[in-house]
Order: structure tokens, then sequence, then C-alpha cells
């Protein structure tokens, strides 16, 4: 075997040795207990009631109260946190939760159930009041909001000492708090808008989808991209989850690459799968900025931020000034061990013929 093939090799190993080194170095014996350590396991369901969530029909201006329990699944005592939250369509349909600390608006506003942290004993349960007050002008229709637990701020620390990188995670439990005001229900939905979106690594088409009725639905169907001459530029089956009552939100075509610039049109048909209503729109597609390429290309670019700011201030998430230590006295080795081989290397004089 060539002897620069030695030496390479002898430089990647003792590189790989010093990196899995610093690795240790930054994981802590309290990261690892903390990693180990029982948690609690909490949950959140409303008492005495057959579902797992809170569906009721409710008449304009009138109070209703249930039970809401929280539980601890898990083996050590815990803190909640558990508060109301605001309920929107997400992109692509679905439910999306507001998280803690934000205001409450629309339905929420209906809830009277406190916001708070709460102990529970392991393997316990405990009980909290949900009251519900609908509005004397409340249209017929559905509503919807939620009720969340998660482990309390005080139950998420930074492990003691020099932990070096660590990450903290914080599982929310949520379920719904669906109200339909009795009343006529009246499915409607429009297509408002397409636009196309060239940054970043997915390009894709946004289709602003607006339920314009007073219930959900569940749109799915067909799009068909056509350029400024007629040619078909693409053509696909589309569907969504649930886009709530009185909400908007986007139904959301990745693409193969991004358009050039350029007029286009968008043909959408879309019927809602829960009540047989349908909806279709022709749309003009402007691509007037080029496609940022680089974007795509630099995704690195926050991790190499970061890089910068947790070596300049260890104090930001842990330092890594013990990982860029050891790589460099990895390599300053690894260099040594190359030096010393090639000073070694046999020398042969040329023969005199």
């Amino acid at each position: 075997m060539p002897r620069s093939l030695h030496s390479l090799r002898a430089l990647t190993t003792v590189v790989m040795v010093m990196v899995m080194a610093a690795l240790l170095v930054m994981t802590s014996p309290q990261a690892a207990a903390t990693a180990t350590a029982e948690m609690p396991s909490f949950s959140i369901a409303p008492l005495n009631v057959e579902k797992a969530f809170v569906e009721m029909t409710v008449e304009a201006g009138s109070t209703y109260t249930i039970n809401i329990g929280l539980f601890n699944a898990g083996n050590v005592e815990g803190n909640a946190y558990t508060y109301a939250a605001n309920v929107n369509s997400n992109v692509g349909g679905g439910m999306v939760i507001d998280l803690a600390g934000s205001e409450p608006t629309g339905t929420t506003r209906w809830l009277d159930y406190n916001d708070e942290t709460v102990t529970i004993a392991a393997q316990a349960s405990v009980t909290r009041p949900l009251t519900i007050t609908v509005p004397d002008d409340a249209a017929p229709g559905e509503y919807r909001s939620a009720l969340v637990i998660q482990p309390a701020a005080t139950d998420v620390e930074r492990p003691a000492g020099d932990a070096g990188v660590y990450m903290t995670t914080t599982t929310r439990q949520a379920i719904p708090v669906s109200l339909t005001v009795a009343g006529e229900l009246v499915p409607a939905f429009s297509i408002a808008s397409a636009s196309a979106h060239g940054e970043g690594a997915q390009p894709y088409l946004d289709i602003t989808i607006s339920n314009d009725g007073n219930v959900r639905i569940m749109p799915e169907g067909s799009i068909t991209l056509h350029d400024a001459t007629g040619d078909t530029l693409l053509q696909q089956p589309v569907s969504m989850k649930a886009v709530y009552a009185w909400d908007a939100t986007q139904l959301r075509v990745p693409l193969s690459t991004a358009l050039p610039l350029g007029t286009y049109s968008l043909a959408v048909q879309l019927t809602d799968t829960r009540s047989g209503v349908s909806a279709s729109a022709d749309l003009p597609v402007e691509v007037t900025d080029t496609p940022d390429v680089a974007s795509a290309s630099t995704d690195a670019a926050p991790f190499i931020d970061r890089l910068g700011d947790l070596t300049a201030n260890p104090a930001s998430g842990g330092s890594l000034w013990p990982l860029l230590a050891l790589l460099a006295a990895g390599l300053g080795v690894g260099g040594v061990i190359v030096m010393r081989k090639r000073a070694h290397r046999p020398t042969t004089e040329p023969s005199a013929n």
C-alpha cells in the first residue's frame, strides 16, 4: 500500500477519535442524568363524556359548565401548565393551536377556564371547571377553540454545570372545544388567489381557500397550470384537511423547480367531500422576481451564524470551544504523524550507470 495512503488513514483516524472525544466532553453527567430522569406524563380530557374532547350543540345566550380532568400518568410528581388556546386553519388544512401567552380571540373568549400551573401527583389527576358562555348574538354555525396541557416552565431547566450544547423540548397535549350554535348550517367556500414562491429549497404554489360558510369543509379536486402560450406545465390531484368556518388558509402545492419569470394561469377545481359543494377558479399567477437560488444553496448559513454565536458567547447555549480545541489538536497531531512518517521515509540515491 502506498505510504501516502497510510498517512491519510492515520490522519483520518486521529481526527475521528478527537471528534468522539469532543462529543464526550460536551455531554456532561448532569445532561445525561436529565435525559434519563423520570418525567411526569400529562394529558387532558373532559370528564363524564363519551368522547376524548369537548363537542357540544349550544344555544345563543346560554351558559354551560363541564369538568375537565388533568392527568399525570408518570411515576413522579410534576407541575403542569394548562390554558385555553385559539384555533385556526393550518396551511393545507387541519388545526393549528396558539402557544401559551397568546391573546384569546373569537371562540376562546367564550371560555372561562383558568390559565394556571397545577401540581399533579404521580399516577393522579385533578379536576378543573370549564364554563362556556355563548353570546346572545352568536350566529348559527361551528365554532372552535382548544384546551392545552404542558409541562410548566419551571420544570424545563438548563442542566446544572457546564452541559455544553443541549436541547429541551416541550410536549403539549391539546383537545378541541367544538361548539355548534343551533341553526341552519350552510357550507360555502371560494378560491381567492394564487401565488408562486421560488425561495428556499422547495418552490411551491399557494392557493388561498376561503371558507365563507358556517361549517368546516374538506376540499379535494385538481389543479392545472398553464404557461402564457397555453401549454400545460402541471396537472395533478390535490386535497386538504379541514378548513374551519369563517376562516381562510392556503392549499400548498410543491413544485419540482421554481417557475421562470412570466405570467401563468392556474385552473382550480375543488369539491367539499363532506357536503358536495364545489368551487372553481381560473387564477393568474405572476412571477416577477428571479427565483432566489442563493437561499436554496446556503441553508447552512444559520448554523454557521449559530456556531459563531456559541464560540463568542458560550452562555447562549453551550460552549463549542472544547470541540474546536480538540479538533485543532487532532489536526495538529495528525500532521505530526504524517510529517514524521515522511521524515523516516528511506531515500534512494540514483545509481550511476
